[in-house]
C-alpha cells in the first residue's frame, strides 16, 4: 500500500473525509507514484477526485498534461512579464508569435535616446563580429 505519512496511521490515500484534505506538492506525488501499484494510483485518484487529497503546486509537466498546453508555451509564458501575460490574455499579443520570435518581447527599460544608442551601438558590435568569424570561416 501506498504510505503517505501527512495522512497520521493510514494504511492508504483513502481516509476520512471529516478531516482537513491532504496537501502534497508535485515533486512529492512524482516520487509517491514511482513505486505506486495500479490498486494505490485508483485510490489516490479517487482521493484527488473526492477533494481529500490536493496536489499544490503542481509540476510544470503536470500542469502541461492536466491542461494539455504545449510545455514549449509554457516556457514562453513563464518567461513573460506580468504585463506582456495580461496582453496575452486580451489578445492583444500573440503567444504564437511571442514563442517563435521571442527578442521581439517588450522592451523593460525607459526609452530614452541613450539606451537605444548604447543598444544600436552593442547589436552592431556584435554583427560585425560575427560578421568577421563568418568570413574566417568561409574563407
Amino acid at each position: 500500500m501506498l504510505q503517505i505519512p501527512e495522512i497520521p496511521n493510514s494504511a492508504s490515500v483513502s481516509h476520512v473525509a471529516s478531516r482537513d484534505p491532504v496537501t502534497l506538492t508535485g515533486r512529492r506525488l512524482n516520487r509517491l507514484l514511482k513505486h505506486a501499484t495500479p490498486a494505490d494510483r485508483a485510490l489516490l485518484a479517487h482521493g484527488l477526485a473526492q477533494g481529500t487529497v490536493w496536489v499544490h503546486p503542481l509540476t510544470r509537466g503536470q500542469a502541461a498534461r492536466l491542461t494539455k498546453a504545449s510545455s514549449g508555451y509554457i516556457g514562453t509564458v513563464a518567461r513573460l512579464s506580468e504585463r506582456e501575460r495580461m496582453r496575452v490574455a486580451r489578445s492583444e499579443l500573440a503567444l504564437s508569435h511571442l514563442h517563435r520570435n521571442p527578442q521581439t518581447r517588450m522592451c523593460r527599460f525607459p526609452a530614452s535616446g541613450s539606451s537605444w544608442e548604447s543598444l544600436a551601438r552593442g547589436a552592431a558590435t556584435k554583427r560585425l563580429i560575427v560578421s568577421s568569424s563568418e568570413s574566417v570561416r568561409s574563407g
